[in-house]
């Protein structure tokens, strides 16, 4: 069984929003972080993150951490979404206890459970992924989670079997000390009743389970989205103007956009692709995150292709000596946040390998450790989305390493650096038959 080892805000004594100017957008200054002690010199999506949830294990099914949170007055010993909270998604979400009732969840069947014990301190917590069975719902799939789990839980019987039935499931809430949960769970040798108090409880709905790599981009969703960040086009909304030389003659032109709204910032970029000082392309981005890059791919098919961002998932090619275009953005996970693209693998860095075609993307999810993920860019302007994990490669279960970076590419392998240090090789071949 794996353990966790918890990390306690109450125990960070400095907090990187410290000195974040007042209007700015995120967690009150008081909140503690455990990235409070990160690198100065780390970049990437994840830094924007401060959250107490960031340890968490793989398998955590619990609230969305890029969420927006209207709860401000944050306790120092604050462990995740009170129960009353409503989320900022446009739309009011009911409390934890309500979730649980909204669907019937009765005799439905669960295939991954886990019952993990926090080191260090005296409580558990508990996942459980499950499929709803009524044909007419539109959500076919749950994922719940119990936190801070105080009273005693049998863990080795919970964790013995991955499958099982969820024959009954009572969540109540109680202010004063948490959740009373009573929990029945029959597996394939034995029915488990299970009463316990925990400090939170989330459930999470879902229409689909893993990736969806539909590309979302010029549909009338994604067209509805964009539209809302047009108006800041306007001078009075301009925020920075900067050049950036490419390679080749070819340099960018951005230009920045920012309106703050009280704790809501939108983000626009116009982006001017010049060619020894003339404009040959421009586009737009609604993605404040990424740095543009600044270098070109020299493909083995003889052209040269820029990658760029339109958004912050996904990632666009242009030819540079056709003017083509390809923008991808994939629908991504399951979400209940009223967007069109759910999350999905953020990319930061584009390492591409003339022999083999093959391209390596370094970044992460969204407030999760670094990841290099490789796919197939034998045409830039329609090329397979899906991607291989070498985090999955080198450690499938999470358990020795955190952080996987790019380090280079060689005549039969690819190199990649882990956290503390070491350079591992990775055998072209094996990627090429994953």
């Amino acid at each position: 069984m794996r353990k966790l080892k918890y990390v306690d805000p109450k125990h960070e004594n400095e907090s990187i929003w410290a000195d974040r100017p007042e209007e700015d957008v995120g967690p009150k200054p008081e909140m503690k972080s455990i990235w409070a002690d990160r690198q100065q010199d780390y970049v990437g999506p994840r830094r924007e993150m401060k959250s107490i949830w960031t340890d968490r294990q793989k398998d955590y099914v619990g609230p969305r951490w890029e969420t927006k949170l209207l709860w401000t007055d944050v306790q120092k010993d604050y462990i995740g979404p009170m129960p009353e909270m409503v989320i900022e998604t446009g739309k009011f979400h009911m409390n934890e206890t309500e979730k649980f009732k909204q669907y019937n969840l009765t005799d439905t069947a669960y295939d991954f459970i886990d019952c993990y014990v926090v080191e260090e301190h005296d409580f558990c917590g508990l996942n459980i992924r499950g499929n709803l069975n009524d044909e007419k719902c539109e959500y076919k799939h749950f994922d719940m989670s119990f936190g801070k789990i105080i009273s005693p839980m049998p863990t080795e019987k919970i964790n013995k079997y991955q499958e099982g039935i969820l024959k009954n499931i009572v969540v109540e809430d109680n202010r004063e000390d948490g959740f009373h949960v009573h929990m029945e769970i029959k597996n394939c040798e034995e029915m488990l009743v299970l009463e316990f108090l925990c400090a939170t409880c989330h459930i999470h709905f879902l229409r689909y389970r893993g990736i969806d790599y539909t590309n979302v981009f010029g549909s009338d969703r994604y067209l509805e989205d964009v539209k809302k960040y047009l108006y800041l086009e306007d001078e009075k909304y301009l925020e920075d103007e900067c050049k950036i030389e490419i390679e080749d003659g070819i340099s960018l032109l951005q230009k920045s956009y920012l309106h703050k709204n009280g704790i809501k910032h939108l983000f626009l970029a116009r982006y001017y692709i010049q060619k020894d000082g003339e404009t040959i392309y421009s586009y737009i981005s609604v993605d404040g995150h990424h740095i543009p890059y600044k270098k070109l791919i020299h493909h083995k098919n003889g052209h040269r292709y820029y990658p760029h961002h339109v958004d912050l998932y996904g990632i666009s090619y242009i030819d540079i000596d056709t003017l083509e275009v390809f923008h991808y953005v994939p629908k991504g996970y399951d979400n209940d946040y009223d967007v069109c693209c759910g999350e999905s693998f953020i990319i930061t860095g584009v390492h591409y390998d003339a022999n083999t075609n093959l391209v390596a993307y370094e970044g992460c999810y969204w407030a999760d450790t670094m990841d290099v993920m490789v796919g197939d860019l034998t045409n830039p302007l329609d090329f397979n989305p899906r991607l291989m994990s070498l985090h999955k490669i080198i450690d499938p279960e999470y358990e020795e390493v955190d952080d996987v970076d790019f380090y280079k590419w060689n005549a039969d392998s690819l190199s990649v650096k882990l956290d503390d240090g070491e350079i591992r090789d990775v055998e072209i071949q094996r990627l090429l038959c994953q």
